[in-house]
């Protein structure tokens, strides 16, 4: 390694160039031999930002209850996507820095100058890192690199976004400019402006997405979750399609289907990750773009494309950077003049092609030198890079049908998939996340393809998550206000949840549900109940059967709209194609003002199947028909099955100690340390512990195996002490032999292990032969109702 490279570009900006660009100087980077780390600033992380922030999100969650899109379209589509796009982003920036407390520019600047010596330099670029939006100094200085000492400091095709310096700016350009001792940039526009303010000559490169060929892109390339015609056009606006832009388009793809994948109205191509997106220029037949990214992929995969104006307030002057590109590739006939209405010729990348080598090798040769490398000393497929890649959610999807000449039609044709409807929340519990897993491997099992349709929670529009998440709102943005003010008690909480541990645990919890995800849940697609209900035959149209189950999907505390509920019923696909598996109605009474519209939906099932006696009851009474009592997914799986993917944490775990699995902290806390008897207790629902962090749905698997005792008033904690064998102590609000725990402790005659008021010592260990004979029969009689209504 020839050593360690800051890199320093904008960073928590959610779209396709932005973190490709980033991905692709870092994979550069690394090819010459040097370890990678990314200098990660968020601009809405100064304290100001934070309160101001906090105090608008009542106000947006209650817009978007009252159904003003602009807010409801930022909770359903919006926050799924970021997540996607995190993930994906997170697989390669394997090694990530953040200055601590309150991360901010002004943080950078004010460290230490020893935290930067193991560095050997500093690379800023490319994007537009040194537009300074907001004017101010401290930011000037940061993407200027001037908390590095002069001889360290690089940049590589930065881009102002602008085609003349701001009046008041310019100084604070000149002063940065004269930093450093060779500049480059990525428009021609840029040169005159740079030799005018500083008398230096900038030379002019290639945006980092270029300096990858598409082979390299290719590697990281993914097929989307959603289904993706043979044919098609993406269209990819970053600023508005006027009427005039939307008709040439429509034009233009002249019957073939258009993905958009910007326009938020359409959630299932708008929640597209930048892997999926490299694909989709890949596969493309036509480009049509506003944006600079969009047009630079068009051309390094040799697509046929047109590029437009963008029509937005203050970016119509960003054409400049695709011109500047078209013009040195010397394809000038590819940008909408007003009133076209056919494609434009094919390019001729023969030639294009040529000028994009030369651009690529001169370019290589700049960072080469300004690196103090030789130009012929990268490494291909470098293994940190590859490492990362392979963290990369989905990337392996590959749609090898394309490419495959083996797989007949025949047999693709009677290929039997089945699509899953569940609960979507990954970051809310564990047990969502075991059961969606255990649901998809069951199905397998029976010998399907398994695929799940993610309508995230936060999509469902429910009123009470809306009211819930504006009255959390109000409360962090008051609490905020009062460390603002110099209140100890809340600016010492501010400092911990700012400080760098304490992010670096929550990305690591985070990242450990991505890889879970990833790794262990098949195909997804990407949908919103409105859309399903409104397309369904469209979206059913590849799927023998669609699947709802388990969870609790009929809890109307949960789902809250009668629209939602008819998603989980499924009445968006045909009634031949219905199953249903161990839904939940919850452990609460169903309200008698609800039973007309569950009727309508368990009408619709040719079978009806629960997780607990009290739901197989209420159907019985409300349709007449019984309902067959089947174990949670998770329970389908035997404990060996759970143990091939369960791993342990990342942190040290003593070799004695009892596992609580509790959602309030305090409750029990006195009673559960007593019978604890001084071993320690990991609670992984405790955001204080370091269990926490490093706890996902796989580690708490291996946790719960390895457990002396555990304490749970979760459904799953206590399923999974049964189904590993463990010793267990079930704590429930309400004791209720027919709720959700009760029906499984009955069921395997383990209601003895419930927590009674007064108890003073553990129950005695189970005799877990008995226990599993009676747990295998249970297991036997879900799996055929299951394979009934699969018909295999």
């Amino acid at each position: 390694m020839k050593g360690k490279i800051l890199l320093v570009t904008l960073y928590g900006n959610f779209n396709y160039g932005n973190v490709l660009q980033r991905y692709s100087i870092a994979h550069t980077l690394e090819g010459y031999g040097f370890e990678v780390t990314h200098l990660c600033i968020e601009d809405n992380y100064s304290l100001a930002r934070q309160i101001k922030g906090k105090l608008k999100l009542p106000v947006k969650y209650i817009l978007a209850l009252m159904g003003v899109r602009k807010f409801r379209m930022q909770f359903q589509a919006k926050i799924p996507r970021k997540k996607r796009f995190k993930a994906f982003q997170d697989g390669f920036m394997v090694r990530k820095m953040r200055p601590p407390f309150i991360p901010s520019f002004g943080s950078v600047i004010r460290m230490n100058k020893s935290e930067w010596e193991k560095y050997c330099c500093a690379v800023t670029g490319s994007d537009q890192v040194w537009n300074v939006w907001d004017h101010t100094s401290v930011r000037a200085a940061y993407y200027y690199l001037e908390f590095m000492p002069r001889e360290k400091r690089v940049c590589y095709a930065p881009s102002f976004g602008f085609s003349q310096f701001p009046e008041h700016d310019t100084e604070l350009h000149r002063k940065g400019l004269l930093g450093f001792d060779r500049l480059s940039c990525r428009e021609q526009e840029m040169q005159p402006m740079i030799r005018a303010l500083t008398g230096q000559e900038a030379e002019l490169v290639l945006d980092p997405t270029l300096l990858l060929s598409p082979e390299q892109w290719r590697e990281v390339a993914s097929k989307p979750e959603y289904p993706v015609p043979e044919r098609y056009v993406l269209c990819y606006f970053l600023g508005k399609i006027t009427p005039e832009y939307q008709q040439a388009i429509s034009d233009m793809a002249g019957g073939l289907p258009v993905i958009n994948i910007h326009d938020m109205d359409d959630i299932t191509h708008y929640v597209t990750h930048p892997g999926e997106f490299v694909y989709l220029i890949d596969y493309a037949d036509f480009v049509v773009t506003d944006s600079f990214h969009g047009t630079a992929f068009s051309v390094n995969f040799g697509k046929n494309f047109l590029a437009f104006r963008r029509r937005e307030k203050g970016m119509v002057d960003m054409f400049g950077r695709i011109d500047s590109l078209l013009s040195n590739v010397g394809i000038t006939n590819h940008v909408y003049a007003s009133g076209m209405s056919e494609r434009p010729a094919e390019v001729d990348y023969s030639t294009a092609g040529v000028k994009l080598d030369k651009l690529r090798a001169s370019s290589m040769k700049y960072l080469a030198e300004v690196l103090r490398v030789s130009a012929d000393d990268i490494i291909t497929g470098n293994k940190n890079t590859q490492k990362g890649l392979d963290k990369m959610e989905n990337r392996i999807i590959i749609d090898t049908t394309r490419h495959d000449t083996t797989v007949t039609d025949a047999q693709k044709s009677h290929r039997r998939k089945a699509l899953i409807v569940t609960l979507y929340a990954p970051e809310r519990n564990l047990g969502n996340a075991l059961q969606h897993y255990a649901l998809q491997e069951a199905v397998r099992q029976s010998g399907f393809e398994a695929e799940s349709l993610i309508c995230p929670m936060v999509e469902l529009g429910m009123p009470a998550a809306l009211f819930r998440g504006a009255k959390a709102g109000v409360r962090r943005a008051a609490k905020l206000l009062l460390a603002a003010v110099g209140v100890k008690k809340y600016r010492e909480q501010l400092r911990r949840k700012m400080s760098s541990s304490y992010r670096a645990g929550a990305e690591n919890r985070e990242r450990i549900y991505s890889e879970f995800y990833s790794d262990c849940i098949g195909t997804k697609v990407y949908s919103d109940y409105r859309t399903s209900l409104k397309s369904g035959k469209s979206l059913c149209k590849d799927y023998d059967y669609v699947i709802a189950g388990s969870d609790q999907i009929y809890n109307k505390r949960i789902i809250k709209t009668d629209e939602a509920l008819r998603f989980y019923y499924l009445q968006f696909a045909e009634r031949k194609k219905r199953v249903n598996y161990a839904p939940s109605f919850g452990d609460a009474p169903v309200d008698p003002k609800e039973y007309p519209i569950h009727r309508e939906g368990l009408d619709g099932f040719d079978a009806l199947s629960c997780r607990e006696k009290s739901g197989c009851d209420f159907i019985r009474e409300i349709t007449g028909r019984e309902a067959a009592l089947v174990l949670d997914p998770t329970l389908l799986l035997t404990a060996e099955q759970w143990r091939e993917i369960s791993r342990k944490p990342e942190c040290d775990v003593p070799d004695h100690y009892v596992l609580r699995y509790c959602w309030n902290k305090d409750s029990w806390r006195d009673e559960q340390r007593d019978f604890a008897g001084g071993r320690e207790i990991i609670d992984v629902l405790d955001s204080s512990q370091k269990y926490y962090r490093n706890t996902g749905p796989r580690e708490f698997i291996w946790l719960v195996d390895h457990a002396d005792f555990v304490f749970s008033e979760s459904f799953h904690g206590t399923a999974f002490s049964v189904n590993m064998g463990k010793n267990f102590l079930s704590f429930m609000h309400v004791r209720k032999d027919d709720g959700r725990i009760g029906s499984l402790l009955s069921g395997t005659g383990l209601l003895g292990h419930v927590y009674e008021q007064g108890m003073t010592a553990l129950p005695d260990d189970i005799d877990y032969n008995s226990v599993e004979e009676k747990l295998e029969a249970l297991r036997g009689k879900s799996r055929q109702y299951l394979n009934e209504c699969l018909k295999s």
